[in-house]
C-alpha cells in the first residue's frame, strides 16, 4: 500500500513539473538581451537551440526592438546574423525559426521566444 501511494505521489509531482515547464514556455519570456558581444550572444542562441531541439513541437521566434533609426538597422543586421548562426551552425530547421520586427523602445533588445506550433506569435511590448 505504501509503495503504491508513494508512486502515485511521485507521478503527481512529475506531472506538476511537466505542466509548469510547458506553461513557462507559453506564458513567460524565455530569454532577452541587449547589445551584447557576439560571444555572449552565441551563448544565448545555443541555449535557445538546445531548447528547440528538446521540444520539436515548438517554433522559435526572434524579435528585435530598437531605440533609434540607426539602431533599427544595426539590430536587423544582428538578428540576421543570429538567424544565420542558428540555421547554418546549429542546424535548426528553417521552418522552425521566425524573425519579427518589434517596436521602437527606449533600449534595443533581442527576444528569443519558443511558442508551441499552432499558437499565435508572441507579442512583447
Amino acid at each position: 500500500m505504501f509503495r503504491k501511494s508513494s508512486f502515485i505521489i511521485f507521478l503527481l509531482i512529475i506531472g506538476q513539473i511537466t505542466v509548469s515547464v510547458n506553461a513557462r514556455v507559453v506564458d513567460q519570456l524565455f530569454d532577452e538581451y541587449g547589445k551584447v558581444s557576439w560571444t555572449v550572444e552565441k551563448v544565448h542562441l545555443t541555449e535557445f537551440e538546445g531548447f528547440l531541439a528538446r521540444n520539436p513541437e515548438m517554433i522559435g521566434y526572434i524579435i528585435f526592438n530598437w531605440s533609434t533609426k540607426h539602431e533599427r538597422v544595426e539590430m536587423r543586421r544582428r538578428v540576421n546574423r543570429a538567424k544565420t548562426y542558428l540555421l547554418k551552425r546549429k542546424r535548426v530547421d528553417p521552418s522552425r525559426l521566425i524573425i519579427i520586427q518589434g517596436k521602437k523602445q527606449t533600449q534595443p533588445r533581442t527576444i528569443l521566444q519558443p511558442v508551441k506550433r499552432g499558437l499565435p506569435p508572441p507579442d512583447f511590448d
